[in-house]
Order: structure tokens, then C-alpha cells, then sequence
């Protein structure tokens, strides 16, 4: 109970007693009306303050007990308030210490706090732990602290605590502590001190991280760095680093001796300043893809401090982090050079290349014209009578032309597989007839040798298949021909059986098996090269040159097959092939030009008699084609040039016409298509030395039935005429068009592209080069020509003009050569006062057909034929 509480209970005690004091003297009066004595009245009074304070006192007595019961309530209430809040303080405070402890415990770190004054440090267990110590292996000293310090770092330290206490700085610094086990481990210390109000400084606590991790990895980084800038220093490619606004902010020694400025200079420098930018567009989309990819490598040019150029190879990579571009030059400019004498090179071995193609197509014309002749003039001299003595030399003499022939057949076969321009038809024939006739052919070497020659075919193998016949022929006649050259005795046989067969192909396998030589197993691959032999004994004694098997390598390759030997010395060798052919219709119609059912030769009277027309320059050719026409029983008128084919043939009717490509004037293909506007169909046959790929095809264009490679054996002469004449007859009895029909108006060309692409087997790369050699030709050749006629050197003028009146026909430069070709026999006939005028003839032509070239040459792309008229 409260004083207040007391006096307040006094005071209305009081209050209450002297009111009912004032009460009882005032009923007392009244009601006694004043006749009570005084002594009464006192006693009356007495007994009623006795029972008045009996009253009051029990009342006083029973607040008073209700106040003390209300004061222990209040008392205990305030104990207990008291104990709760005491006790909620003390949950708060132990929660606050297990949330400041596992703050402690999660932040990785470790605590101190340094006690001024005193030799007392705390540190805690993770501190401790740091350094491999149990908390109980070190005690809460300043020595604990300073003897684990790195020498090196205990100045810094110091240096760091007297400015954050004097100076009020911030105190963090990195350090090294040394472990338990010796090693020093690096740390990050941070700390603030505590002052008292009067400024006393009383102590000073932080923490400490372990930084050792990443210490290492900045070490690992400078090092890296160090290394790449050695790297990058020493290297002989140009490195630079330019940022987004294309400023130079970094480069290398490599790249200011490249260029030829200081790094200073360099630095200073955009990236525009040192590329030569020869197309924005290009420029800005090459940006935009190294945006977008984040690096680009390419070929590009820089200028030099001094002007010059220099061709670079630059690599290019995007670094987004720091927002640069790092760019790695290397100096291409010498290998520029050599990749452009290695292009020159190589453009200078593809125009010899050509060259050498055009020589061999040149050789074999010329080889071929005379060869003719000589085959033909022995042919009809070994059909006479003849003594043993004769014959034998003439026999000799074809043998030995025959021989030139074939080797001039294989060289010009290997120089078109060295080209790639080797490709094989795809026409309908009947195998089992091709080879039958093929070994009859052969049978009759082997019989002079006294060799017995089989061949057997599996009854499976179809009959009528579709490939190429002629290469077909080749292959297995220079097989047998092979093994008829190198057996002495015994036999030589053939077999085709099928390797695999499809619903539309099948592959067939030819083995031609000998008793010869044989061939030892260390030369058995090796004689399928070009040049190559068994060994140098067998050229010399059995003569070759070694080019037959590589060509039948090539042309089985070609085949889609394979060749391969098996052989034993002295017990023979089997050649085994394999090649693919597509299945033909039944009805196969006699191709590659194999013998008709019925076969002339020299001699024979074809029961026929035709009228021919002969158009030939040669003597040795017209003696030769002549007798043997003549003998057949066929009368033929002779043309000695083009102008007399034409004329003869728009005068009189004959069956057949002999065309000569290479007359002087006009030649073959020309006078036929002169021939042709006419309306004239009978049937034409070349007579022609080339045998360039795509010749055949040239001369059909041109008009012309058929052709026969020179030289031309009488067989095939006649067989070729009877063919033709028989087709035609047909024809005409059915009133059916001639198939080779041309318009009828014709002329002279400029420039037909047409013949000069077929004479390059329709490549046309090839057709350019040719067409740039004889570009170069015409321009050499000219003056020669000019100062040949001003010296009136008929001699020298001939010679020229043949040359070059060549090489305007293999471009189809029709009109050029054929005022050439006027100036040619002009200078033959020694015809001086012609000179002049051709001359100029010829510069009139020119000047029309070099730009007519130069045209085709940007085209590019034009393979058809252009007429340029003037």
C-alpha cells in the first residue's frame, strides 16, 4: 500500500467521523429535548463514540487487510513481470549471441580483437584454423599474433594500424601469415578501433579471409600475361589491339617493323589509317559479321608509314569483356609473289600443255598424210607380182610403217588421258561379233608364229550391249597382240564370263591367258606405267615402247573396271579386266565402224560400179585411192583442191564423194559446206589426218557423212563407200530427207566458235588458251609476213603463211585463212606482184577477227557459234 493510499483513507475517516459527530449531537437534541443530565448525556456520548470506533476500526481493519492482500498481489505480479522480462532478455541476448555466431561461422572468416593495454588478443577458432591450429594450440596473446607474420609484410602492417589510429584511415591490407606447417598463406585484414568518450583509444577488432586462392590465380595471370606479351613481342606476325571506335590501343614490335612507325606513332593511329579499302560495302559487312560471330580471318592489303603495299593475311577475334579487338597480321606478300609465279607457272604449263596438244594434232596430220601414202603405195606394190626377195623387204617396210603408226596412235592416246580429255562413247553393239572379228584379226599373227589363238565366250553373256566398241577392241587387241609378242610356243586364249549383272548394267570379265615369258612378280605392278617394261632386255628384243598396258589401265579405268597380272616366269601370264557396260536393245546396228557383212580389200570388184569423186592434194594419196577405187571397180573423177570438189560436184552426179580436210585454197570442211548449200546429199567422207577428240563430231557438223583416219587401209575404204552408198540409196528410195541436210546459206566466217571449240574436244578452257596462243601467233607473225613481202622472200612468205594458215583453221578463222592460204600459193608460184594486195586483204581480216577473239575471249561463256559479217 502506498502513502497515498493511506492519508487518502485517513482524511475520509476523518470526514465520515465528524459528520456523524455533528449527527448525533443534533438527534440527541432532538430527540431528548434537552432533559438528559449532562453526566447522561456524556455517557450516552462515550458508549456511541465507543460503538463509532468499533465500527470505524473494524472497517480500518478490514480495508487495511484488503490493501495488504492487494499490495502482496501487486508485489507478486511485479515479481514475476520482473523474472519473465529477465528471462525474455536473457533468450534475446543467447540469440543474439548463436545469430552473431553463425554470422561468425557462414562469413568464411576468421575474428580478432586487440585489448589496449593489455597483453591479451581474441582470435578466433576460425582464425586460428586458418593457419592449421586447434583453438586450444594458440593463446589469445599479441604474440600469436605478430610472431606468425611474413617478415616481408610486418612493416606494411605496422605502417597500416599507426594510420588508421592516428590518421583515422581505413585499415585493410593484404598480408601473409605463416601455417602450422610452415607455409605462409596470404590474408585480407580489415579493422576499426573503438574510442571512449573522452577519445581513449580502448581496442581495435576486424577479421581476416583467406586469399590465398585467388593470390594464385592473379600470380597464374600476371605470368600468363607475361608470356603472352614475350610471345607476342618476339613474334614475327603483327598483333595489335583496336577498340569499337577502331582507335589502335595496343600492337607489337612485329607490327611497327611491319608497318614501319613507332609503337608511339601506332598508337596514334586508326585502323583506316593502315588498310587499303578498296570497297566499303565490303568493309562494313565483314564488320557486321565479326559483330556478329565474334571473329573473321581474311586476305587483305595494308600501306606502309612510306606508301608502299603490303598483301597480309589478317585473323581477327572479338573480346566483348573489354570491349577490343584483337587482330593478328602476318605479311603474305611473299608468298603472294610465289603463288603468282606459281599461277604463272602453272598457266605457262597449261598453255605448253596446249601447245604440246596442238603439236601432237599437228604431227599426227602431217605424220599421217605421208603415212598414207606409204601404206597405201605398199598395199598396192605387195598385191603385184613380187620375188620372195621383194616381198620380204616390202613386208618389212609395212610392218615397220605400220608399227610408226600404232606408236603415234599411243602417244596421242596418252597425251589425251594426261589431259583428261580421254572420254568413251555410249553407243549400241554386239560384243560377241566384235570379239570374234577381233580375234580373227589377231589369228593371223599367231598362226605366223605358230601359236594357236582360242577365245570362248560363257552362253550367258548377252549379245547386245551399250559402251564404246573402238576402245573395247583396243584393249583386247593390244592384250592378245601383247601375248602373241612375248610367246614363242604354246597357246593364247580368251574368256569372257559375267562378274555381275543388274536389271539395266553388267559387269563383265575378260582373262586372255598365254604360255609366253612370263613377267617377274617385282615388275608386275610396274608395267602398267606409262614407258615401263618388264625389263630393258625385253624393249630390246621384242621392240615397244612400253605405253600399251598404261593405256589399257586408263581405258578400263575408264570402263568403270580394274587390270591386274598374274604371272610365273617361264610358265605365262593371264591378264584379267573388268568392265561395265549398259544392255541394249536387240536390233544393234553395226557401229563403231566394224566391217559390213559383205568386206572388200584391194583387188576385190565390189560388183558396184560407182561414180566417185576424189578431192585430194597428195600425189602419193591420189595414185594410192585411185588404184585401189579403180580396181574395185568404181570410176573416179580427181579434185587437186576445194574449189575443184565444188565445182566438179555442182557439174556431174557421182555416188560418193573422198573429201580431204586439209586442201590448200579452199579445204574439206568448207568446200562441203559448200557442197551442202547447194542441196547436194550424196554422201561425203572425210579423208583426214587428225584425230583430235570431238574431230568426228566436227566434221558431221560441217556437213559430211563419215570419216576415215588416215592412213586409210583399202578395206575400210571400200567398206566405208559401200555403207554409205547403200544407207543413201535407201534413203532416196523412200524419199526420205538426207539427215545431214544444212541450210542452204552459206559463207565464209570470221570467227565460227563452234570449230574451235570442237577441235578442243568441246573444253572450253582449253579453247581460250588456244585462242590466246594464236592471238600471240598472229601478232609475232605478222611482221615476218610484212617484211617477207616487202623483201619479195617468197621462200620466207611460204613458210609463214603455211604456219599460221594452220592455226587460223583450228580456231574456225575461216575467211583469214583463207587469204593466207592465196598468199601461200601466191608465194609458192613466186606470184610477187599478188604479194601486196593479199597483204592488205589479210590486215583487212585481221583487223576484223582480233577483236571478234577479244570478244569471245570476256564472254566466257558463249560455246555456240558467232557470225561476225562485215
Amino acid at each position: 500500500m502506498t502513502m497515498h493510499s493511506i492519508r487518502s483513507m485517513t482524511l475520509r475517516i476523518f470526514l465520515v467521523t465528524l459528520m456523524t459527530m455533528v449527527a448525533y449531537e443534533f438527534l440527541k437534541e432532538v430527540l431528548t429535548d434537552g432533559t438528559l443530565s449532562l453526566i447522561q448525556s456524556h455517557a450516552i456520548t462515550v458508549i456511541f463514540v465507543s460503538c463509532w470506533a468499533t465500527v470505524i476500526g473494524w472497517v480500518v481493519i478490514k480495508r487495511l487487510d484488503s490493501l495488504h492482500a492487494a499490495a502482496a498481489n501487486a508485489n507478486a505480479a511485479v515479481t514475476s513481470a520482473a523474472a519473465a522480462a529477465t528471462e525474455d532478455a536473457t533468450a534475446k541476448l543467447r540469440g543474439s549471441k548463436a545469430r552473431f555466431q553463425r554470422m561468425m561461422d557462414g562469413s568464411h572468416d576468421g575474428h580478432w580483437e586487440w585489448y589496449v593495454g593489455k597483453d591479451e588478443n581474441y582470435l578466433s577458432p576460425r582464425w586460428k584454423n586458418f593457419l592449421g591450429y586447434e583453438d586450444h594450440e594458440m593463446p589469445n596473446v599479441q604474440a600469436s599474433f605478430f610472431n606468425h607474420i611474413h617478415p616481408d609484410d610486418a612493416s606494411r602492417v605496422a605502417e597500416a594500424v599507426r594510420r588508421h589510429l592516428e590518421e583515422r584511415t581505413t585499415y585493410e591490407i593484404e598480408h601473409r601469415l605463416r601455417c602450422k606447417n610452415g607455409e605462409y598463406r596470404w590474408f585480407s585484414s580489415r579493422g576499426k578501433a573503438t574510442w571512449d568518450e573522452k577519445g581513449q583509444l580502448i581496442s581495435m577488432a576486424g577479421s581476416i579471409t583467406d586469399i590465398t586462392a585467388r593470390k594464385q590465380a592473379e600470380e597464374e595471370l600476371r605470368t600468363s600475361r607475361e608470356n603472352l606479351q614475350s610471345i607476342l613481342e618476339t613474334s614475327l606476325d603483327g598483333y595489335w589491339q583496336v577498340d569499337l571506335q577502331g582507335r589502335l590501343t595496343d600492337v607489337n614490335a612485329a607490327a611497327c617493323a611491319m608497318l614501319g612507325y613507332t609503337k608511339p606513332e601506332m598508337l596514334g593511329l586508326r585502323v583506316t589509317d593502315i588498310t587499303v579499302i578498296d570497297n566499303e560495302e565490303g568493309v562494313k559487312a565483314r564488320i557486321e559479321k565479326i559483330m556478329e560471330t565474334g571473329g573473321d580471318r581474311f586476305e587483305s592489303r595494308h600501306r606502309r608509314k612510306d606508301g608502299n603495299e603490303l598483301d597480309v593475311e589478317v585473323s581477327i577475334n572479338l573480346v566483348p569483356s573489354i570491349q577490343r579487338v584483337s587482330v593478328f597480321v602476318r605479311d603474305i606478300t611473299g608468298s603472294k609473289a610465289t603463288e603468282k609465279s606459281l599461277i604463272a607457272a602453272r598457266n605457262e604449263a597449261e598453255r605448253a600443255n596446249v601447245a604440246k596438244s596442238l603439236f601432237l594434232a599437228l604431227v599426227s596430220h602431217d605424220l599421217r598424210t605421208p603415212m598414207n601414202g606409204v601404206l597405201g603405195m605398199l598395199e598396192l606394190v605387195l598385191d603385184t607380182s613380187l620375188s620372195a626377195e621383194q616381198k620380204g623387204c616390202l613386208d618389212v617396210a609395212q610392218s615397220s610403217a605400220q608399227s610408226m603408226v600404232a606408236l603415234l596412235n599411243d602417244i596421242l592416246d596418252m597425251s589425251k588421258m594426261e589431259s583428261g580429255k580421254m572420254a568413251l562413247e555410249q553407243v549400241p553393239f554386239d560384243i560377241k561379233r566384235l570379239l570374234s572379228e577381233t580375234v580373227q584379226s589377231l589369228s593371223i599373227s599367231a598362226r605366223k608364229k605358230g601359236l594357236n589363238l582360242f577365245y570362248h565366250i560363257d552362253e550367258r553373256v548377252p549379245s547386245h550391249l551399250m559402251g564404246d566398241p573402238t576402245r573395247l577392241r583396243q584393249v583386247i587387241t593390244n592384250l592378245i597382240g601383247n601375248a602373241i609378242k612375248f610367246t614363242q610356243q604354246g597357246h593364247i586364249v580368251l574368256k569372257v564370263a559375267i562378274e555381275q549383272s543388274g536389271t539395266n548394267g553388267i559387269t563383265l570379265g575378260f582373262i586372255i591367258q598365254d604360255t609366253g615369258i612370263g613377267i617377274a612378280p617385282e615388275n608386275q605392278l610396274s608395267i602398267f606405267d606409262a614407258f615401263t617394261q618388264a625389263d630393258a632386255s625385253t624393249s630390246r628384243q621384242f621392240g615397244g615402247t612400253g605405253l600399251g598396258l598404261a593405256i589399257c589401265r586408263q581405258l578400263v579405268a575408264l570402263m568403270g573396271g580394274n587390270i591386274c597380272v598374274e604371272s610365273q616366269i617361264g610358265r605365262g601370264s593371264a591378264f584379267l579386266f573388268t568392265a561395265q557396260f549398259l544392255l541394249a536393245k536387240e536390233n544393234v546396228s553395226n557401229e563403231e565402224g566394224s566391217a559390213s557383212p559383205t568386206e572388200f580389200s584391194y583387188g576385190t570388184r565390189t560388183g558396184t560400179s560407182l561414180s566417185i569423186l576424189l578431192a585430194e592434194d597428195v600425189t602419193a594419196n591420189q595414185k594410192f585411192f585411185m588404184t585401189v577405187l579403180a580396181k574395185a571397180g568404181h570410176s573416179v573423177m580427181l579434185a587437186q583442191d576445194g574449189e575443184e570438189a565444188i565445182a566438179h560436184a555442182k557439174a556431174s552426179h557421182f555416188d560418193v564423194i573422198l573429201m580431204d580436210i586439209g586442201m590448200p585454197l579452199v579445204d574439206g570442211f568448207e568446200a562441203t559446206k559448200a557442197i551442202r548449200a547447194y542441196g547436194i546429199g550424196t554422201p561425203i567422207i572425210a579423208l583426214t589426218a587428225h584425230v583430235i577428240p570431238g574431230f568426228r563430231d566436227q566434221c558431221v557438223a560441217a556437213g559430211m557423212s563419215d570419216y576415215l583416219s588416215k592412213p586409210v587401209k583399202s578395206r575400210d575404204l571400200l567398206n566405208k563407200i559401200m555403207e554409205l552408198h547403200a544407207n543413201f540409196s535407201t534413203r532416196a528410195s523412200k524419199n526420205a530427207p538426207d539427215a545431214l541436210e544444212v541450210p542452204p546459206e552459206r559463207e565464209l566466217l570470221v570467227f565460227d566458235t563452234a570449230t574451235a571449240l570442237d577441235m578442243t574436244g568441246g573444253d572450253l578452257s582449253i579453247q581460250l588458251k588456244v585462242l590466246l596462243l594464236t592471238r600471240e601467233q598472229i601478232a609475232q607473225q605478222m611482221p615476218e609476213i610484212e617484211a617477207a613481202v616487202i623483201a619479195q622472200d617468197a621462200q620466207s612468205l611460204r613458210e609463214v603463211c603455211h604456219a599460221l594458215k594452220s592455226s587460223l583453221g583450228l580456231i574456225g578463222a575461216f575467211r583469214a585463212q583463207q587469204v593466207c592460204a592465196s598468199l601461200e600459193v601466191a608465194a609458192k608460184n613466186t606470184d610477187t606482184a599478188a604479194f601486196g594486195d593479199l597483204l592488205q586483204k589479210l590486215k583487212v581480216e585481221l583487223a576484223t577477227l582480233l577483236p571478234a577473239i577479244d570478244d569471245y575471249i570476256g564472254m566466257q561463256a558463249d560455246t555456240g557459234t558467232m557470225l561476225i559479217k562485215t
